[in-house]
């Protein structure tokens, strides 16, 4: 059987832990994150977010797995490193400047589904909605899942339907 799609998945905060890494970042006392010394971290030491990695493994049965992150280019090496030293599948990985380029690489990609935790203003530690890429996701019909600590369900929702 061949595959049906393809899996877009986010990183950061989808499978990749960094909200609990950008808590270790701020200044309780000055109410601000420090950037330097975060960006400055080894991200090699980021713990992936519990059943991610057998939820894309699971996925991978069905469709390919693309990784759709908002992350500067010269990442693409580490993050594919931490991706394959955490057991991730990997079929392709897309890096781009910013959120909404996200919208531009999923418009005509054989997108089945997205999935992606959707938040922003981790580094405030008060994550909120990403209303506007939401928005843009569903004017373009891009189906869509939203990662909270639900991967059982997305997979089994995912999988139930082949």
């Amino acid at each position: 059987m061949g595959k049906v799609g393809k899996i877009f998945c986010d990183i950061d905060n989808t499978v990749l832990d960094q909200y609990s890494e950008m808590k270790k970042y701020f200044d309780i006392k000055k109410k601000e994150f420090d950037i330097k010394s975060f960006n400055k971290r080894n991200l090699l030491d980021d713990k992936p977010i519990p059943k991610s990695s057998d939820a894309i493994k699971k996925l991978s049965n069905y469709f390919e797995i693309v990784w759709l992150s908002a992350r500067n280019t010269n990442l693409y090496k580490i993050t594919e490193t931490w991706l394959r030293n955490n057991d991730f599948v990997i079929d392709d990985i897309i890096l781009v400047e910013s959120h909404n380029k996200k919208i531009d690489v999923l418009k005509g990609s054989n997108c089945y589904a997205f999935i992606d935790d959707l938040m922003f203003n981790y580094e405030n530690l008060k994550p909120e909605p990403m209303t506007r890429l939401i928005k843009k996701l569903e004017q373009y019909n891009i189906r869509y899942f939203v990662y909270k600590d639900n991967w059982i369900q997305i997979t089994n929702t995912l999988i139930e339907e082949q």
